[in-house]
């Protein structure tokens, strides 16, 4: 038994690449034996891929989309490519000058390439059409504003207490869809007293928690949620929405950081 077993070997040796198990539509043919094996799931083993949703646990990404600028906002914005300039700065530095000191004693940053006269605009009462430069409106819903208004908009939107940066993001659909979010929700998106003071309790209760399992736990490896807090808010936030929507139950997969703050 062993010498025919042996001999099948060599001769599968010698045949090199031809010997090699080979799909053919949904059979598998091997040429040293002169079999042909065809399993009953040939054809779903055929299509499945590590890379394919058949795959447990794997879900295919969704193809985000987002308009493109229109022949009319492409014009304009090369018409206007100093107020793009100054744009595309608060953009990319707004964050660095963002007042997140709520006692006033750190001082705020100078950033020279968020001033209007770096590119020229020293006009303040100069008016543009910021149609596909910038997502601001005027308050009768034009797209005409003064190079005053757009500063102070620009301002209060990335220089406020609030910090956003998402020019990072390489996917220039993503970055424009975060930037007209921003820019045209933003006025509605102020959070009341009562909000503020929900946030602060999770975030004091976070901390407190921390700083608890530190000191009674010291030598425990654990992973808190140093740098991570926000995910407290929006959690919350997204529970609640998810409440209000008669949504009844949740399972949340968990990274190691933060875990036990968020039980």
């Amino acid at each position: 038994m062993w010498r025919a077993s042996l001999a099948n070997v060599r001769q599968a040796h010698r045949l090199g690449a031809g010997a090699r198990s080979i799909w053919k539509g949904s059979a598998l043919t091997v040429p040293s034996v002169g079999r042909i094996i065809k399993p009953a799931n040939a054809s779903a083993i055929l299509r499945r891929s590590y890379h394919e949703d058949v795959v447990y646990g794997y879900r295919v990404p969704k193809e985000f989309e987002y308009p493109d600028y229109s022949p009319e906002q492409l014009r304009n914005r090369q018409q206007q490519a100093a107020l793009v300039c100054l744009v595309n700065a608060y953009r990319t530095t707004g964050h660095r000058a963002t007042d997140l000191d709520p006692l006033g004693i750190q001082k705020r940053q100078a950033i020279p390439e968020l001033d209007p006269a770096r590119y020229g605009l020293t006009d303040a009462d100069q008016t543009f059409d910021v149609d596909g430069i910038l997502a601001v409106k005027a308050e009768d819903g034009s797209t005409k504003l003064s190079v005053a208004e757009i500063h102070q908009a620009l301002t209060d939107l990335y220089c406020g207490h609030v910090a956003f940066e998402f020019e990072h993001i390489p996917d220039t659909a993503e970055k424009r869809w975060f930037a007209d979010h921003v820019e045209s929700t933003s006025a509605s998106h102020k959070l009341d007293a009562a909000k503020k003071r929900r946030f602060y309790e999770l975030l004091a209760r976070s901390e407190a928690f921390d700083n608890f399992m530190q000191k009674k736990f010291g030598q425990v490896k654990r992973y808190g949620l140093e740098g991570a807090e926000s995910a407290i808010v929006a959690l919350d936030e997204l529970f609640s929405l998810c409440n209000h929507s008669g949504i009844a139950e949740a399972v949340v997969g968990m990274p190691h950081r933060g875990r036990l703050n968020i039980l």
